[in-house]
């Protein structure tokens, strides 16, 4: 069985904790993000739900049918 060099073993530990330590900040970076879209989404629904709300309320003549068809075109 062939001896390895001196400094393999220490390359090897180096480049795999690297390995270890790059898939730990991309999966970080990736579960940020989408709870960044979340949040976003969270705070549109909201937005909507009160602006759904206004309309029925402050409108004369609204319906939910006209104050759906506004909220629709608005966030297009």
């Amino acid at each position: 069985m062939p001896i390895p060099p001196p400094g393999s073993r220490r390359l090897f530990w180096t480049l795999g904790l690297s390995l270890i330590a790059v898939e730990g900040l991309a999966f970080w970076l990736v579960c940020d993000h989408q709870v960044d879209r979340a949040q976003a989404r969270r705070v549109q629904s909201q937005a909507e739900q009160l602006a759904f709300g206004d309309c029925l309320a402050y409108v004369d003549g609204s319906t939910i049918a006209s104050c759906s068809r506004g909220i629709i075109a608005a966030s297009r």
